[in-house]
Parts: C-alpha cells; structure tokens; sequence
C-alpha cells in the first residue's frame, strides 16, 4: 500500500502529513502545527531543490502597510491560508527574495524591489553607559572579600561612612 497524501490523511484524521521535498520522509504532525511548518517546509524544499522550478505552486510575497516583506507563499505548501493581499511573483524573484540578503525587500509602488540596508549608526553614549552600568555592578575582591558595588551596596557603605564620621562611636554590623 502505498504512502497517504497530506489531503488524504488531513480528511481521516486531525493530523497531516508532512514530507520533506527530496528527503521522501514522512512526518503526521496535528493540523495547527502543519500549517505552521508550511513555511519552514517552503524553505527547506527551496534549499533542497536547487532550482526554483522544482517547488511547484503558484508564489506570493506578503507586504506590511510599510511596504516591508513580511512573510512568503506557496500555494502548493500554504493552500487558502494565503493573504489576500500577498502579491504573486515569478520563481525566479520569490527566490532571489531568500538568497540575496544585502538588502530590504519591500513593495514600492506595486513593484517588488530590493533596497539598501539601513545604516546603523551606534550610540555610543548608550553602549558606554552599558558598559559602566556592568562594571559597576560586579563589585570587587578585597583580601577574599566580595563586596558589591551595586547602587544600593554604594548607597549603603556611603550612609554607613557617613555614620560613623558624625558619631565616633558608631559600630557596624553586616
């Protein structure tokens, strides 16, 4: 007997059935979980396969109201769970879209295009502050002793140094 198609099991039970392209491995998995798993089988099968044309089914390339690409189609793995809005595309683009990554894909002016990555400039102030915040709160070793020196553990020994020059006779116990 041979293997049961995704349809066929889908109809017998809650489950469907997941197949690698190229791979000829079977996996059932529940309803919600296949449909998740569409994507990744997409792009595991487009790995696997090569060349565009071995994924058959129509492609889509869903845009957010941006212009961004948000997610991607095919209509043989992702069926009527396609957006409505998803624009179809050719092979060729739909797989340029995973391959070439120096760039943001976006829909502008109903015309799928690749634009410049944006440049990121680093804030050093931040990145210093970070730094200095770390550092500060890792406290240091005195003859074996830790002592922190987190902001509270400063404020502490600061008020606790301060007790004792107003009052000779102050004692400290911690």
């Amino acid at each position: 007997m041979g293997r049961p198609t995704s349809a066929a099991v889908r109809r017998e039970t809650p489950v469907s059935c997941f197949e690698l392209t190229g791979l000829g491995k079977l996996a059932l998995v529940p309803e919600p979980i296949f449909q998740a798993l569409g994507s990744l089988k997409l792009f595991i099968g487009l790995l696997l396969a090569g060349k565009p044309g071995d994924i058959v089914g129509t492609k889509f390339i869903h845009f957010d109201e941006a212009g961004n690409l948000i997610g991607r189609f095919d209509s043989a793995v992702h069926g009527a769970s396609i957006p409505a809005d998803a624009v179809e595309v050719g092979d060729e683009l739909f797989v340029r879209t995973f391959n070439e990554t120096d760039g943001l894909w976006r829909l502008v002016d109903g015309e799928v295009v690749k634009g410049p990555l944006a440049e990121w400039v680093p804030d050093y102030g931040q990145m210093v502050a970070v730094e200095r915040y770390k550092r500060e709160a890792t406290g240091v070793n005195v003859d074996g002793l830790q002592i922190e020196t987190t902001r509270d553990s400063q404020a502490l020994i600061a008020s606790t140094g301060l007790s004792a020059v107003l009052d000779p006779e102050y004692r400290c116990n911690f």
